[in-house]
């Protein structure tokens, strides 16, 4: 049998990319790819793979409703090490993780994001996000360094990881979802 003969399928213990943290793992597991690239000076996009990231992270769990299990109060993320983001012009800065995420999957969703340059240095680009109603001017910006983009998307996979993990009520996930093994982690809980 050939190495690739099982790349059909998911390995055993993992769930499908088709499940909201079988998606999130495999998501972490490619951005980690890119930043151990990054670090190794090859000619990787770390800060675009970041937001490509946003896909896995907040688009698809959000399409899935799992977002709405994640109305965590932001000062209070803040308060404990997460990244803060800048609200530009009227944007009125959300209170919940879960309209954060909102904003978040509208603005990556329909295109509305823009970079201040083309560093491939995480910290030296700042990622702006934009949500409009449809054939008016922008209602809601925010932005983020790239470096802080990073800390933000590993902290938010492992509380998604932790949410699907600790849900003893299964029928509170629209998808199905296959128990890990406890010892296996997503990711090491990043340093503050």
């Amino acid at each position: 049998m050939s190495k690739t003969s099982n790349w059909s399928r998911a390995p055993d213990g993992v769930p499908s990319r088709n499940e909201t943290l079988g998606l999130a793992e495999r998501t972490l597991k490619n951005l980690e790819y890119v930043l151990e690239a990054h670090a190794s000076h090859e000619g990787v996009h770390l800060v675009t793979q970041v937001v490509l990231s946003l896909l896995g992270i907040v688009v698809f769990p959000f399409e899935r409703q799992t977002i709405a299990t994640l109305d965590l109060d932001l000062a209070e993320l803040e308060a404990d090490g997460w990244p803060q983001w800048e609200y530009v012009g009227d944007s009125r800065p959300p209170r919940k993780l879960a309209e954060l995420t909102r904003h978040l999957r509208h603005a990556t969703a329909h295109g509305n994001i823009a970079f201040s340059s083309d560093s491939r240095f995480p910290q030296d680009v700042i990622v702006s996000f934009r949500n409009t109603p449809p054939h008016r001017k922008w209602t809601w910006e925010t932005r983020i360094r790239g470096d802080q983009l990073l800390d933000f998307c590993r902290r938010y996979l492992v509380l998604i990881e932790q949410r699907v993990r600790l849900s003893a009520d299964a029928d509170a996930w629209p998808v199905r979802h296959r128990p890990c093994h406890p010892q296996e982690s997503l990711v090491d809980a990043p340093a503050g």
